[in-house]
């Protein structure tokens, strides 16, 4: 053919790529990739009209067409809208679709698509949260026997390939957990998805550009992919089992073919770590002094996936012998999945006059943990909507949203907004890492364990997510030596995602009951235990204080309560709090920058020690 083509020549080349009547396919198309033009066209709009009828032409009233309309909306921060939201980044022709009459569309947040035909709401249907997984659009069309179709691009312009990706446990990819929402049948409605992307490092993120040039170099040298000429281009065609079944075995033989000399998540970790570059923390620990280690860590920056939390977890370990366990950002735990490290490098808000007015040198500005970048001039109304002021002048909230994909900022009361506009700064990082949880087990005679467990979070805070883990630690030193009935065993973990994370990967068989221990330094508190099972509190607290507060099942339980009626596995918490329901509880200063060593009672937390020595000691006795 030459620098012009016709209907028929179009017609006939999908034919010859083995596309018949009756059948599905999804299409990828790039009309300017063939390098020519057809007779008597002379808009976009006519291209994508002549390649809707081509199309339809080849597959007939029995046949069903799907097209990319992705938006990446929830990615965004943007309410999807099957209806009204364009398709995005992926050229012409799948906007011209998506508006044709009797076209439906998906209601993937991400990767929405549209389809036309007899299949089209089978396809569509909705079985999973997911838009590469199992139980995404691409699972369903592989089931169905759909074939993939590229008019003007190469098969690695096919977004299905991520999902072959996803199913093959690709090292170099991971999966990412998003909130927001979106529109479903003319109702807005919150939405959780869950979306795989590649690491941010640049060497990293060409693996996945890079298996695409591989795939279809073989591809084209192969007999599975069927061509045709069309214009100075191509049509491709293949089978959607055929090229899952083809780079599934592919990975399955070598995960890192594409990997440009890494192959390791370990070399991805260092990769992305000079990409973000990392807080040095200079922690030595001289001995066991719980109130000298409190003074090291309780100022650091605790976040769920942190410099600050690795330093305050390898530091313990190293003082008291403890072992460490990773998991990798990505690794799906029941309806979560385990978030990316975060790093704020700083943060600011100026006046129209350019004067710093609150910032995170000045330690006068606190950033929301796992806070986006942002840059840009606002008014005082939309700076307001993102700024969480405290009640007191004095203290600053402490707050993270790892999942919202936002942006926040928090500071004091004595706040004034005066200007019209603020410039807003927040320049921070994410990056593919490990979550890490400390295990430090003690053999008894017994095989089942009672299961200790401290959260080492909390940014900057003493009582919240660190007497509990200094509590734990001051009691297993004093069990180590000992010979024991009972197995006891303490994780360290940096949320409630890392005891899910835990069981999944550990028998719970053994564990017999599980005690969460935090907030056990609070001034004039009194020793609360939280239940999940009656049984369990009426067995341990028949050794406890006769003036214990008991409280049962709350109406808004802890997430550690939560996973455990999961699991069936009997669960106290135990914490040292005002009295529930006063406007404090658990108490005064809880998530703010109130929470100090200074503020709160060490004695307290020496007393709650104590109280938690007895109790082994009895459970020990009978």
């Amino acid at each position: 053919m030459g620098s012009f083509y016709t209907k028929d020549d179009f017609i006939s080349a999908l034919r010859e790529a083995g596309i018949c009547s009756g059948d599905l396919i999804m299409t990828h198309v790039g009309m300017s990739g063939l390098r020519a033009l057809p007779k008597g066209i002379k808009s976009q709009e006519e291209m994508s009209k002549l390649c809707t009828e081509c199309l339809f032409e080849v597959i007939g009233d029995t046949g069903t067409l799907c097209v990319p309309s992705f938006t990446y909306s929830l990615g965004a921060g943007e309410c999807y809208d099957p209806d009204n939201t364009p398709t995005k980044n992926i050229g012409e022709f799948p906007e011209f679709f998506r508006k044709l009459p009797g076209v439906k569309r998906s209601n993937d947040p991400f990767l929405a698509i549209c389809a036309f035909g007899p299949m089209a709401d089978k396809l569509l249907q909705e079985h999973a949260n997911t838009s590469y997984g199992y139980g995404s659009f691409f699972d369903t069309f592989v089931q169905a026997g759909g074939q993939l179709v590229t008019i003007g691009v190469g098969i690695r312009w096919a977004t299905i390939r991520y999902h072959f990706t996803e199913i093959s446990n690709a090292p170099f990819r991971y999966i990412k957990f998003f909130t927001g929402e979106r529109i479903v049948k003319h109702q807005r409605e919150y939405c959780e998805w869950f979306y795989s992307v590649a690491p941010y490092a640049k060497n990293v993120d060409a693996m996945s550009r890079k298996l695409g040039f591989q795939v279809e170099d073989a591809l084209n040298k192969s007999t599975l992919l069927k061509r045709a000429s069309l214009g100075n281009g191509y049509i491709n065609c293949i089978e959607g089992k055929v090229y899952r079944n083809y780079l599934t075995s592919l990975l399955t033989e070598n995960p890192w073919i594409s990997g440009n000399g890494i192959n390791s998540r370990e070399q991805i970790i260092d990769q992305e770590r000079e990409r973000t570059g990392e807080e040095s923390f200079q922690i030595t620990l001289q001995d066991k002094n719980l109130l000298q280690i409190a003074k090291v860590l309780a100022p650091l920056p605790r976040y769920l996936i942190s410099d600050g939390y690795d330093a305050s977890i390898k530091v313990l370990a190293q003082n008291y012998g403890f072992d460490i366990h990773s998991f990798y950002t990505g690794t799906k735990v029941r309806n979560m999945v385990i978030p990316e490290r975060w790093i704020i490098h700083k943060a600011y808000i100026e006046n129209e006059q350019g004067e710093k007015i609150l910032s995170t040198e000045a330690g006068n500005l606190e950033v929301v943990a796992y806070s986006k970048s942002f840059d840009n001039f606002i008014s005082k109304d939309e700076l307001l909507k993102h700024l969480h002021i405290s009640e007191s002048n004095d203290a600053i909230p402490l707050l993270s949203h790892q999942y919202t994909r936002e942006w926040g900022l928090c500071c004091c009361s004595d706040f004034i907004a005066e200007s019209d506009k603020y410039h807003v700064v927040i320049d921070s990082d994410f990056s593919f890492d490990t979550m890490k949880i400390g295990d430090w087990c003690i053999q008894g005679e017994s095989k089942s364990e009672i299961l200790f467990v401290a959260h080492l979070t909390g940014a900057k805070q003493f009582n919240y997510g660190l007497s509990g883990v200094l509590a734990g630690l001051e009691l297993f030193d004093s069990l180590k030596d000992q010979k024991l009935k009972q197995t006891y065993r303490l994780l360290i973990v940096p949320d409630s995602i890392g005891l899910a994370a835990w069981i999944d990967k550990n028998s719970k068989n053994n564990i017999k009951n599980i005690i969460s221990l935090d907030i056990l330094a609070t001034p004039n508190g009194k020793l609360t235990v939280i239940q999940s099972q009656k049984e369990c509190v009426d067995f341990i607290s028949q050794y406890l204080p006769k003036d214990i507060e008991k409280l049962g099942h709350l109406d808004n339980p802890f997430s550690e309560e939560r996973i455990c009626e999961i699991v069936e596995i009997p669960i106290l918490r135990f914490l040292v709090a005002e009295k529930y329901g006063d406007k404090n509880w658990p108490y005064k200063g809880f998530h703010t920058t109130k929470d100090t060593i200074e503020t709160m009672s060490y004695t307290q937390l020496i007393d709650s020690i104590n109280v938690l020595k007895h109790l082994v000691e009895k459970l020990e006795a009978n």
